[in-house]
């Protein structure tokens, strides 16, 4: 069978959907205490782009785009399907994240990776190196978070 991979901006309301349960049930069932809100202002500013990846039409991971004034950006709130997991899907989403991000005209990628998540990343390319985030300090989700770069 041909996969067909698409990395779109959430538009429909089947896309927001979907992007809320993965978020909600992948990423913040982790985090004690802290309540997903799915009409989160950050999702909605004009220089942040939430995202879903499709596989043959169907949503099956999340992640956002924040572009920041410098060039540089920030990979947020990635989530995969969990039946999806570890069969290739998260290094396509990358790889059309950083495509999508070049395109921005975005040349740094920062992430705030979820310590269970730092070999993934590391196999992407990215970095431990601390950043200042412009949302400011780590906290809620990020709080615990290990700080990590990837020039694209």
């Amino acid at each position: 069978m041909n996969s067909e991979y698409q990395l779109v901006q959430v538009k429909s309301p089947e896309e927001w959907a979907a992007l809320h349960n993965l978020r909600s049930s992948e990423l913040f069932v982790r985090k004690e205490g802290i309540v997903y809100n799915d009409n989160h202002p950050d999702d909605h500013a004009s220089n942040h782009f939430p995202l879903v990846l499709k596989l043959n039409g169907k949503c099956i991971a999340t992640a956002r785009l924040d572009v920041f004034k410098s060039g540089e950006g920030a990979i947020r709130l990635v989530a995969v399907d969990p039946t999806l997991q570890r069969q290739g899907h998260g290094r396509i989403l990358e790889q059309k994240f950083e495509e999508l991000a070049r395109n921005n005209g975005v040349s740094k990628l920062f992430v705030n990776a979820n310590p269970t998540a730092i070999d993934y990343y590391e196999k992407l390319g990215f970095v431990h190196e601390d950043w200042e985030d412009p949302a400011g300090p780590r906290t809620g989700l990020a709080k615990g978070c290990v700080p990590m770069t990837k020039v694209i």
